[in-house]
């Protein structure tokens, strides 16, 4: 006998419901981090409303505000092109990190 429903060997699938947390449980799940780990990190909010959904925050001690979204694929591939521009001209460098 097949160890689910769905016989397809698989015990994670089948009718039980996923454990993955819903976007905004992630969201508050990453908020909670941030306000308890890490250090001089202020402000911080989820905005699930959001077109991409995203927490928010500010770094007390450089005044930088900045922010994490979740389930964005695109901004991923920005972070490796501009990696890769940092890395092919040591002089874009500081407009690459000055971007992202």
């Amino acid at each position: 006998p097949s160890p689910n429903p769905s016989g397809d060997g698989d015990p994670t699938s089948g009718s039980e419901e996923d454990p993955s947390p819903t976007p905004p449980e992630l969201l508050e799940l990453v908020a909670a981090v941030l306000r308890r780990c890490v250090p001089g990190v202020r402000r911080v909010r989820a905005v699930a409303s959001a077109r991409r959904p995203v927490v928010k925050f500010c770094h007390k001690q450089s005044g930088l505000a900045g922010d994490i979204c979740v389930h964005n694929r695109l901004a991923l591939l920005n972070t490796q092109f501009l990696r890769l521009c940092a890395q092919a001209d040591g002089r874009v460098r500081p407009l690459v990190y000055a971007l992202r």
